[in-house]
């Protein structure tokens, strides 16, 4: 009899959102479904779906080529927890959607384990569920720092890794929990397509326009806020230091975060994410782009905390007798109109400058090409960010901040800087381009990506089940 293991996260595996979660969750169902018939997968999601009806109903969803995913339809938590502090509010307790959750374990049970993804859109109060399924494993992975911080970055509004500071700078985000009202956000999910989005990217105009307007709010409203967040760490904290089992972190960094926090260390295990790329990876690279002109490469979003501008920059800095002999490739969805502008300006100081407006998966083979390097120079802590994979996979080097767990994908200390150091950078990039065969030494300690079946395979012991299920 096959062992019945439900899934949760916030998004719909169906959706075209909720970023490399759900990418990830999806190639977990596929690996299942194709090697591990001794498993019977279930996927939830909550407060996404919202319609007409007047209550919260859990719905099975027709998704092609899946079965047994299921969805909690008009929930009081909206999700993600990037909103108002009054959604926060009820993430602390909220007796309906736990009573739901605790009804769908019931009658699609017993589960071997239930692998939370995230917490967002549950009330907190869901670990207590535990001392009612106790033969139950609670799994819940760190993919990113809700579990800490209702921002999910810890980055702050004021553009700062918050691990840089002595004390953790919560007030810088504030005003980001005043508005819009939940209720608006709920509405906006009503609508289908192109109309959610014009309403919600209306939504966070006005959000930023008030931010940068108003200075301050009235000094109460404040100080609840600080208070409801405050509240949702502890709860966070100790529901998982209570009644779960495991807290499954994507990075070694992230484990040393969280137990900065207060999580239990003994709860933590580092289980590097799998990934459908490791079986293209080539762990090598062209002759060509290691005997022709210095090609490095940006992927990613035109964004502060993914290092973006840090990188546009440190190329505006860059010595021109190296630069002269560099091709710049930036693959980013132009968002900033004055950014393209500097990028195009490197064109004079540059052999060329490349610019692709966004990209798909099936485009990063042609993108990496015969380049030399690939950057990714997070602000953040990121925690492990899926660009690095993507560019070793397809005989791409990379050079990575010392934030986040990007840097633990290879342990050569010349692909490494100190993040947010320009100079360090410009440093490491300098070397390399001198020396270049730095780029073959790379994939002497460049670490062998995890297959989708490896990583099921180190899953299922901390789902409780006794068979490994090898293939």
């Amino acid at each position: 009899m096959a062992s019945k293991v439900l899934y949760y996260n916030w998004c719909p595996v169906n959706e075209k959102q909720g970023g490399g979660i759900v990418v990830y969750q999806n190639n977990v169902l596929n690996e299942l479904a194709q090697d591990f018939p001794d498993i019977e997968p279930y996927f939830l999601s909550a407060g996404f779906y919202y319609d007409d009806k007047p209550n919260m109903y859990i719905r099975e969803e027709k998704v092609e080529g899946r079965k047994n995913i299921f969805s909690i339809v008009n929930s009081p938590i909206y999700s993600p927890i990037q909103s108002p502090v009054d959604n926060i509010e009820k993430m602390l307790d909220n007796d309906a959607v736990l009573t739901a959750f605790r009804g769908f374990l019931e009658k699609m049970g017993p589960f071997s384990a239930i692998h939370f993804e995230t917490l967002e859109g549950l009330p907190l109060t869901v670990g207590q569920l535990k001392k009612v399924f106790p033969d139950t494993k609670f799994v819940v992975s760190a993919h990113n720092y809700t579990l800490v911080c209702p921002n999910v970055q810890l980055w702050t509004y004021g553009q700062k890794n918050c691990m840089l500071d002595d004390e953790f700078p919560c007030e810088k985000c504030l005003l980001k929990y005043s508005h819009p009202s939940t209720s608006q956000l709920k509405g906006y999910r009503k609508f289908e397509g192109n109309e959610q989005h014009k309403l919600y990217y209306l939504s966070r105009a006005y959000t930023a326009v008030r931010r940068k307007t108003i200075k301050s709010e009235n000094a109460d409203v404040m100080s609840h806020i600080k208070r409801v967040l405050s509240d949702y760490r502890r709860s966070c904290i100790d529901t998982v230091n209570e009644n779960f089992d495991y807290v499954l972190a994507v990075s070694k960094r992230v484990a040393d975060i969280l137990v900065t926090f207060g999580i239990k260390k003994e709860k933590i295990h580092v289980l590097y994410i799998g990934t459908k790329f490791a079986d293209i990876a080539k762990y090598q690279m062209s002759s060509s782009s290691i005997n022709n002109t210095f090609g490095i490469v940006y992927m990613g979003y035109m964004r502060v905390e993914k290092g973006f501008y840090f990188f546009l920059d440190a190329m505006e800095q860059m010595d021109e007798s190296i630069a002269k002999d560099v091709n710049l490739t930036f693959a980013s969805k132009i968002q900033d109109l004055s950014a393209l502008k500097r990028m195009k300006r490197l064109r004079k100081k540059f052999n060329a400058v490349t610019i692709y407006n966004g990209y798909t998966h099936n485009d990063i083979a042609n993108i990496v090409g015969s380049n030399s390097l690939g950057v990714v120079p997070v602000m953040w802590e990121d925690n492990l960010p899926q660009v690095t994979i993507e560019m070793i996979a397809n005989g791409l080097p990379v050079l990575t901040s010392s934030f986040g767990g990007a840097s633990e994908l290879n342990s050569n200390p010349n692909f490494v800087y100190q993040g947010g150091n320009v100079e360090d950078f410009l440093h490491k990039i300098s070397k390399i381009y001198r020396n270049r065969n730095l780029l073959e030494e790379y994939w002497i300690t460049s670490a062998k990506l995890k297959s989708m079946r490896d990583h099921v395979n180190e899953l299922i012991p901390y789902y409780g089940i006794k068979e490994n299920n090898e293939r």
